[in-house]
């Protein structure tokens, strides 16, 4: 999935759109066993605790271009999300002897932004639906990028490329891989109110990076930056994922002071370590009714 981030965008329009598919195309859909093909088109199910069977490894089977032929504002019609999330987070600007590292970073699909950004997360997730499950957790590491092909976002700003993105939620792990996030099934211990936060990602064991918070009186100057879509890519297609706050019953934000550890030995984690992992962050606690979309085609 690519999470409830703190998208407190509103429901836009959407625009009816047309579209042809081979006779190859449909004849593999025809062939497919309707049973078969309600369990995998299942998979897209991104809400955390949608019952999903089929292991990881499958995620990719369904073919991609039909993959983004039946999910846009929601999948054939069921909107997926949650009604609840806590979130911790830090955004960090990169020092100027690291550009060449980020910038290698980037798929080739992807540009420079104006101003590059590291973000880094933790949230709880609640109330899933169209599938009620348990809270869920996910963690990300994303940097700042510019795709052309967006033409609601600005260019100069553009939105986020997550490098990394631990999940506890099989639906939440397989329908992600299905969209094309780096999403793999980690142990995220996690406390968010806001008073306090703690955050601990794990993976097989291992730490892989953490977040503190504690409430502090402070500005948080790139807090507006983390209300941007994510850009995910299958296949060579970028995917545009959004959250879009259809109900907003509670929100309540307060700021403080972010410390981030990185202990993985992977390669996005050369990006942060050394670096000063501290600054004014915020911990978001909302309630209501929030869908991820992708607007893509």
């Amino acid at each position: 999935m690519g999470g409830l981030h703190n998208g407190q965008k509103q429901c836009e329009a959407s625009r009816p759109r047309l579209h042809v598919y081979s006779a190859n195309q449909l004849h593999q859909v025809n062939l497919m066993n309707r049973r078969d093909f309600g369990k995998q088109l299942s998979l897209l199910g991104v809400g955390a605790g949608a019952a999903v069977a089929a292991p990881a490894a499958q995620a990719t089977t369904l073919p991609s271009w039909l993959v983004r032929a039946v999910y846009n504002q929601t999948m054939l019609g069921v909107p997926y999300g949650c009604t609840g999330y806590k979130q911790v987070s830090l955004v960090l600007p990169v020092p100027p002897e690291r550009l060449a590292l980020y910038k290698s970073m980037l798929p080739k699909q992807l540009d420079m932004p104006t101003v590059p950004l590291i973000y880094i997360y933790a949230i709880e997730l609640t109330g899933a639906f169209p599938v009620p499950g348990p809270a869920a957790f996910e963690a990300a590491v994303c940097i700042r990028a510019s795709f052309k092909g967006d033409r609601r976002t600005d260019v100069k700003s553009g939105g986020w490329y997550p490098l990394t993105m631990p999940v506890t939620s099989d639906s939440a792990l397989d329908g992600g891989l299905m969209m094309g996030y780096p999403k793999y099934k980690g142990e995220i211990d996690a406390q968010i109110s806001l008073t306090s936060a703690n955050a601990v990602v794990k993976k097989q064991g291992v730490d892989q990076f953490g977040l503190r918070w504690s409430p502090e009186n402070r500005p948080v100057p790139y807090l507006s930056s983390e209300d941007a879509p994510f850009y995910v890519i299958r296949d060579g297609l970028v995917n545009i994922m959004e959250t879009k706050t259809r109900q907003s019953n509670t929100r309540e934000q307060r700021n403080g002071v972010t410390t981030v550890s990185c202990g993985a030995q992977e390669p996005w984690a050369e990006l942060i370590k050394g670096m000063d992992l501290q600054g004014a962050g915020s911990v978001l606690t909302a309630t209501g009714r929030f869908d991820l979309t992708r607007r893509s085609w």
